[in-house]
């Protein structure tokens, strides 16, 4: 409160609490449970909810809550962050854009290792005559969503050298020398999208 009363009312609210001690699960006390809890999920949503009616005040603003993988996949030994950031993630929307849209499917050609599975599909590499895709391309609504909204006619900032294949999720689609593929995909409360919004002028 005092941080806001200096410098005004933020447009956006990252919430990042840290990690807690990696432990097993039979080791975890209440008392650990108690103090991890006020400090992950907690201390967060006090936050949230202090900046959250000037948002809506002034009708834009944006929380970024920022947590792990072991949301979608737990890690050994990390009992309560598996537990608790699972909590504070659930039923938050995901937006991931470019190579974080990418993460999002199963599988990549760009490296080992698997992704988050939030889609079905692997990401291959462009089959196109010029690699990296750099610049401006249509976006095609296929699905009618919210993400598009007041939105007509979109073109869209592009840097990429890879894509996802075809997945049922698919709610837009982009063109580029011949070769289709998703502009954007949704499953839920999940989005991904693989041009820039921040680049792509007001229609972003």
């Amino acid at each position: 409160t005092r941080w806001r009363d200096g410098a005004g009312d933020p447009d956006i609210l990252v919430l990042n609490s840290g990690g807690p001690p990696a432990i097993e699960v039979t080791q975890v006390d209440a008392e650990l449970w108690r103090s991890q809890f006020e400090a992950m999920v907690l201390n967060q949503m006090r936050l949230a909810e202090i900046l959250l009616p000037a948002m809506r005040a002034k009708r834009f603003g944006r929380i970024l809550s920022v947590s792990s993988t072991s949301i979608v996949e737990p890690f050994a030994a990390l009992a309560i962050s598996n537990s608790l950031r699972a909590a504070l993630a659930s039923g938050h929307p995901c937006f991931g854009v470019c190579l974080g849209m990418q993460l999002l499917f199963e599988t990549s050609e760009e490296g080992e290792g698997a992704g988050l599975a939030a889609f079905r599909g692997r990401v291959r590499k462009l089959n196109t005559r010029r690699v990296p895709q750099m610049g401006w391309n249509d976006v095609e609504v296929s699905t009618p969503d919210p993400l598009f909204n007041g939105v007509d006619n979109l073109l869209a900032y592009y840097a990429n050298s890879y894509v996802a294949d075809d997945s049922e999720n698919v709610i837009a689609w982009t063109e580029y020398e011949g070769e289709r593929f998703p502009a954007a995909v949704r499953r839920d409360q999940t989005w991904g999208v693989q041009f820039h919004p921040e680049k792509s002028g007001a229609a972003g």
